[in-house]
C-alpha cells in the first residue's frame, strides 16, 4: 500500500511496505484514525508510524516509536489517488 525506504543512522538502509496490518494497527493505536483521513491529509508523524509498524513486522527493527522517530530518514512516494473509477469511462 504504501512503500518507504528506511535510511537508519550508522546502518544500511532497507525498504518496507506499509500493508493493511500495519494501517490497521496505526488506526487502533490512537483516537480518531482512519485510512481515509490519512490520505486526506498526510501527516510526517503518522507516516513515521506506519514505516515503524511495517519494520517492526517485517524484522527489520525492535525499539519503540519514539527511537525509531529518532533514529531514521524516510523516503517515500505520496501514494496514488485510491480511487478505483476508471478515468476513461
Amino acid at each position: 500500500m504504501i512503500q518507504f525506504k528506511v535510511n537508519p543512522d550508522g546502518q544500511a538502509p532497507y525498504e518496507v511496505e506499509a500493508s493493511t496490518r500495519d494501517i490497521i494497527r496505526w488506526e487502533t493505536s490512537g483516537k480518531d484514525r482512519s485510512f481515509q483521513k490519512l490520505m486526506n491529509n498526510m501527516r510526517l508523524n503518522d507516516l513515521y508510524e506506519l514505516a515503524y509498524h511495517a519494520s517492526v513486522r517485517q524484522g527489520f527493527f525492535q525499539g519503540s516509536v519514539a527511537s525509531f522517530k529518532e533514529s531514521v530518514d524516510l523516503e517515500f512516494d505520496e501514494p496514488e489517488d485510491a480511487d478505483p473509477t476508471n478515468e476513461d469511462r
